[in-house]
């Protein structure tokens, strides 16, 4: 019986560690994207922020994963909140044009999407993790998961990318880019928030 403690006292130990590391992981992704700046703490109106650990199996083995999300719902919505994403038509008519074309197919999804969108417009503070070790507030650079328009500055800075690469978006559907070689179609990708093909 003094085993079968052990080896749980063991297993929590390990978990617990793995947890830690991977809010360390998601903080410091916080920090390489510039998402927050430290600002001393003068009573400004703030929003507190919460973690989400997941548990996925990669290469048949579990390992934790954290986000660091805001609550949004404790801020007051009087701002844009609309993000254009590809319809379920306008993704079927692009398999249909890809298939078509016999173009290979290819999908990704952007890790940490919204931490690389647009600067925010707006001002934001938050109350930083514990894990962070801080006593000030974080004003927010970039629009973060949880507030009710992440996805639509997430949207803007795939958008001035993209057009920067010379697509063109679908004057029918503002989820689907396309590249055209004098006339002739010659590139898509179609975005449904941060999954792409």
């Amino acid at each position: 019986h003094l085993d079968e403690v052990f080896v749980s006292e063991k297993c929590n130990n390990a978990l617990e560690t793995e947890k830690l590391n991977a809010k360390l992981r998601e903080l410091e992704n916080w920090r390489i994207q510039n998402v927050y700046e430290e600002v001393v703490d003068d009573g400004q109106e703030s929003i507190s922020l919460r973690w989400v650990l997941t548990t996925k199996i990669v290469n048949e083995s579990k390992i934790v994963k954290a986000r660091l999300c805001t609550r949004g719902f404790e801020e007051t919505q009087d701002f844009r909140t609309d993000s254009p994403c590809c319809s379920r038509i306008g993704i079927r008519i692009a398999l249909m044009i890809i298939a078509s074309k016999s173009w290979l197919l290819r999908s990704i999804d952007i890790k940490t999407a919204f931490l690389q969108g647009k600067e925010m417009e707006r001002v934001v503070f938050v109350r930083p993790p514990k894990e962070a070790e801080t006593n000030k507030l974080w004003k927010l650079n970039k629009c973060e998961y949880g507030l009710a328009d992440a996805s639509r500055y997430w949207y803007l800075r795939v958008r001035e990318e993209l057009t920067k690469l010379g697509a063109f978006i679908c004057k029918l559907d503002q989820g689907i880019f396309c590249w055209y070689d004098q006339g002739e179609l010659i590139g898509i990708i179609v975005c449904y928030v941060d999954d792409m093909i």
